[in-house]
């Protein structure tokens, strides 16, 4: 049977509705029911979501050989689907780099074969000179459009000889040949892609990435990962966080959006910086990148990609310049994303609540909190027009110097005003916190993180006599003033605010261990400081006006 109604299913809310087919596609994730009545329920909703969710329960339904008018059934549904205009799901071309890992790509083209339905894919791979019997076997593979290269591409241009190979009218799919598709990954990432007309590219969570896409949990054997996928692979409320940029070892780009964009930029050659390059071009063309946390790929990580430690960081370094002198900023500066310092937020994660991030840079922190908290409202000031415009994308941003400008918001409106690590690059921060004071709620909060000026590494080298500026940490290049814990204090105080809550944020690179006897002499030294205060490299903390 297609459709198991529950009894009163016409007077459930569409929530209710929803959450009784997810929670029946997570019991059994690979029968045909869910899927039909999750097709159903998307029909006047989403049509795309519609046709994905009926084309997995055809696809199962010929997997479980389930009774011939089923299959019709569905087939019918789909036929009709399709001749509607607002229906645009197209198949996905997989694109797979293939260089001496024949393992690797066996399995990953095995479970493809195993999770998704024949008509919704096509299997490009390009080989760059593998030795290892990879190019022997892929062209024994009567599914597989195969390029063999004479010599290693690299990884933006044997993608691009891919995408040229690859069906026209096709999405595209990079997908890196050391993965495995656990059951349903590449159904609830179409689910994501198409879930908006914005969404431009939706990229899978994993357990080998950039931590952006880390799943927290730990595992040891294939057989665990692909349970968790089987488990986390389905329909489930509040699934994407928006990103700026998704990482190539698994990213679906819609085709118009691709055919707008074009190829990835060769110049990033042999690879690294490509996908973010990528990520920023779909923003600027005015759409999203998506992660989708219902989207598990089993990645087992760095099987082709530079053995050479010393190579690859020179690589990563080269290809970071080249970024930052084609946009005009730092990805690693602009992207950061604070958990520490939104750890300090008392509300809940179905509260509604205000939040300004001061300096947002290209939103990545508001993106996540509107992930976190699906309720709550996020503003972001930031003054570097171009990161500006990449997080007006996300929320509400407002383009401009806070030291300068005039604030839009109505008095008492934030519950909570982010500062993190934008305190030492303003002018006057006195007259910042001044400024910020009446737009914050009598019971709201400031979450602040400021850099130690007396930390362990800034100190041992000002006294062996050096002092350099560097693109990140204590000694940014951006700073124009530097604090102490008595300096942050007295900084808050003069000016309204007490501190509610401190967190003393060490790190193995500040900390007094990196010179003993230096520092066990230092602090015998009447007057200095306590030694923890060199341990410290910045202060996190949770701010209250005073009144």
């Amino acid at each position: 049977m297609l459709f198991d109604y529950p009894d009163n299913w016409g007077g459930k809310t569409a929530q209710e509705k929803f959450r009784y087919i997810s929670e029946k596609i997570a019991e059994s994730p690979e029968e045909t029911g869910g899927y039909a009545m999750l097709g159903e329920y998307y029909r006047a909703i989403n049509p795309n979501l519609a046709y994905l969710s009926y084309e997995q329960a055809a696809f199962y339904c010929e997997k479980n050989g389930a009774a011939a008018e089923e299959l019709q059934s569905l087939e019918k549904t789909l036929e009709d689907l399709r001749s509607l205009e607002t229906v645009t799901v197209r198949p996905a071309s997989f694109i797979i780099l293939s260089m001496n890992t024949l393992d690797f790509t066996r399995k990953c083209l095995e479970t493809i074969r195993d999770t998704c339905r024949r008509g919704s894919y096509e299997i490009v791979v390009v080989d760059n000179d593998s030795e290892d019997g990879s190019r022997e076997y892929l062209m024994e593979q009567d599914d597989v459009v195969l390029i063999l290269n004479d010599y290693n591409a690299g990884f933006p241009a044997g993608c691009n000889q891919g995408v040229r190979a690859a069906s026209k009218k096709n999405d595209i799919f990079l997908l890196n040949s050391d993965t495995e598709l656990p059951v349903n990954a590449f159904f609830t990432l179409r689910m994501g892609l198409y879930a908006d007309p914005r969404n431009g590219s939706a990229g899978s969570c994993t357990n080998y990435s950039k931590w952006q896409q880390l799943i927290q949990e730990k595992f040891t054997t294939r057989e665990e990962f692909m349970a968790y996928g089987r488990k986390t692979n389905v329909p489930r409320e509040n699934a994407y966080e928006l990103k700026n940029w998704l990482v190539g070892f698994a990213v679906l780009i819609r085709r118009d959006v691709y055919d707008l964009i074009g190829d990835l930029d060769e110049r990033f050659t042999p690879g690294c910086h490509e996908d973010t390059d990528y990520g920023y071009r779909i923003m600027q063309a005015g759409y999203r990148n998506v992660l989708c946390w219902n989207s598990f790929i089993l990645h087992w990580g760095s099987k082709t990609f530079f053995k050479n430690k010393m190579a690859y960081g020179n690589i990563v370094e080269n290809n970071l310049r080249k970024f930052t002198e084609k946009w005009g900023f730092t990805p690693t500066y602009y992207n950061s994303v604070r958990d520490d310092i939104t750890g300090l937020i008392l509300h809940d994660k179905d509260s509604t609540f205000r939040l300004l991030d001061v300096g947002c840079g290209t939103g990545e922190m508001l993106a996540r909190l509107q992930y976190r908290f699906p309720n709550a409202k996020f503003y972001g000031i930031e003054r570097n027009e171009k990161a500006a415009a990449m997080a007006a994308t996300k929320t509400n941003v407002f383009c401009a110097d806070i030291e300068k400008a005039y604030l839009p918001y109505e008095e008492d409106f934030f519950d909570y005003i982010v500062l993190g690590d934008v305190v030492p690059e303003f002018y006057d921060a006195d007259a910042v916190l001044a400024k910020l004071k009446p737009y914050l709620k009598k019971d709201g909060y400031i979450l602040s993180s400021i850099n130690n000026l007396l930390n362990a590494v800034t100190v041992h080298d000002l006294l062996t006599g050096s002092f350099f500026y560097t693109r990140q940490g204590t000694r940014r290049f951006t700073q124009k003033r530097f604090f102490t814990l008595d300096d942050i204090r007295k900084l808050y105080a003069r000016n309204g605010y007490a501190i509610h809550f401190n967190l003393r944020m060490k790190t193995p690179h500040a900390e007094t261990s990196i010179n003993p006897a230096f520092f066990d002499s230092l602090c015998q030294i009447p007057g200095v400081v306590e030694r923890r205060q060199f341990d410290e490299c910045s202060y996190i903390m949770r701010v209250k006006k005073n009144g």
